[in-house]
Formats: C-alpha cells, structure tokens, sequence
C-alpha cells in the first residue's frame, strides 16, 4: 500500500469512529488526530534530516578515504618508479663491473702481450748481436772463406 493510501485509509478509520460522537467531540477527536499526524510529520522529518546528516558524514569519510587511497596509490607509484630505477641502477653497476672486470683482464693480457713482444725484442736483438759477432768473428779468422772476400782478393 502507498503512503497515501495509507494515509487516506487512516483518515476513513477516524472519521467513521467520530460518527457516534458529538459535534464538540468531533471536533476534538479530529485535532488530536491532526496533532498526531503532525507528531508523525515531525518524526519523520527528524528522522529525515537525521538521515542527510549520516549521508552527509558518510559522504565526508568516503571522500576522505578516497583521498587517502589516491595518496597511498601515489606512494606506491613513487615507491615502484624508485625501485624500477634502483633495479635500472643496479643492472647498470653490473654491467659496468662486468665491462671493467673484461678491461682489466684485456689490460693484463695487453700487458703480457706486451711483455712477451719486449722479451721476443730482446732476444732478437740479442741474436742479431751473436749473429753479427759471430760473422765478425769468423771474418777475422778466415778473411779467405768470406764469399765476399774471395772477390776481391
């Protein structure tokens, strides 16, 4: 049933109770039952209102959980854009040792290249040296069994 059916059946309920009564009677019946419809009325406004009140704060405390979730969110995506770059950051020192680990031991085996090239140097020289005394030696002993000193003897 409709409040205004509700209503309207209410109304028929007093006014067929009132047909018995007095006029004056009547007359008093009918303003207590306007009084109390206006106790209802009143209720029901209070009730009203108490309801907007309850909205009204639940509203506040939604936006303000609202608020506080968008800044947690934002925490959170600060906190993964630090670690994805600290991860970026890490994979670079990684890299970069690995890059200077393989230059050192490239430099070392540079310089051990190096080393052995000096070394072959040295022996080189030293043969050529030995070489060179050695023909000087044999020159000065046999200035016959040159091939170039036969030629101009």
């Amino acid at each position: 049933m409709t409040p205004l059916r509700a209503a309207f059946a209410h109304f028929r309920e007093v006014t067929q109770a009132l047909a018995e009564l007095s006029e004056h009677q009547q007359v008093m019946a009918l303003k207590f039952a306007l009084f109390r419809a206006f106790e209802r009325v009143h209720d029901a406004q209070y009730r009203g209102r108490s309801v907007e009140a309850e909205l009204a704060e639940l509203k506040a405390k939604t936006a303000l959980r609202d608020e506080v979730h968008d800044a947690f969110a934002q925490h959170l995506h600060e906190e993964l854009v630090h670690a994805t770059r600290a991860l970026a950051q890490d994979d670079y020192e990684k890299e970069l040792h690995a890059v200077s680990v393989e230059l050192l031991s490239k430099t070392g085996q540079c310089e051990a290249l190096d080393q052995l090239c000096r070394s072959l140097v040295v022996t080189l020289e030293r043969a050529a040296d030995e070489h060179v005394a050695d023909v000087e030696l044999s020159e000065s002993i046999e200035p016959s069994a040159h091939p170039h000193a036969r030629a101009s003897a």
